[in-house]
């Protein structure tokens, strides 16, 4: 460690960093890059300490750090963007190409998916301050079931319930209403 003030003031932001500051970050990561998230969140922590990506004090670190992920994420998928085959590439000379070509084609495009993004990230942001949506939430997108997120969160079917019943709400209005 260095000794740099502005350093001890950034490790002493990320060590003060609410529980539900940092929930929050992992579903941003999550919905960034779902494949990668941990690194992501890893890599925005790491770029910001090394001072590869300068923290300005006037802006709220978890902020600095959503953003941070954000221009990562956005670099990483235009690598792979880069990276990947052409379909002009792709041979149609026998039937395993045509298979994959029809899997590529069900997948989600870029679009799709970036306005899934979008969505998402208007609905946490309307549940920012309502941690038990956010961990709903967080826990499902791992893949648990709605028995194992119950379980994991203490919530009885009533609470449980009524936090979806929140979420449903609020997607549907999101949904509704693309341009909040």
């Amino acid at each position: 460690m260095s000794g740099n003030p502005a350093e001890s003031d950034l490790r002493d932001a990320i060590a003060s960093m609410t529980a539900d500051e940092l929930l929050r970050l992992q579903l941003a990561a999550r919905v960034l890059d779902p494949q990668h998230h941990e690194d992501l969140i890893q890599e925005a922590i790491f770029g910001t300490l090394s001072g590869k990506r300068k923290w300005k004090k006037e802006i709220s670190l978890f902020w600095h750090l959503h953003g941070t992920m954000r221009s990562i994420a956005s670099s990483w998928a235009k690598k792979t963007a880069k990276d990947a085959i052409p379909a002009s590439q792709v041979s149609h000379d026998n039937g395993a190409s045509d298979c994959l070509t029809a899997f590529a084609t069900d997948a989600p495009g870029p679009e799709r998916q970036a306005a899934a993004r979008n969505v998402l990230r208007r609905i946490l942001e309307r549940f920012r301050l309502d941690v038990v949506v956010l961990a709903i939430v967080n826990r499902r997108l791992i893949g648990e079931t709605r028995s194992e997120t119950q379980v994991a969160l203490n919530l009885d079917d009533d609470a449980f319930l009524a936090a979806s019943q929140r979420l449903r709400r609020a997607a549907k209005q999101v949904v509704e209403k693309p341009t909040i």
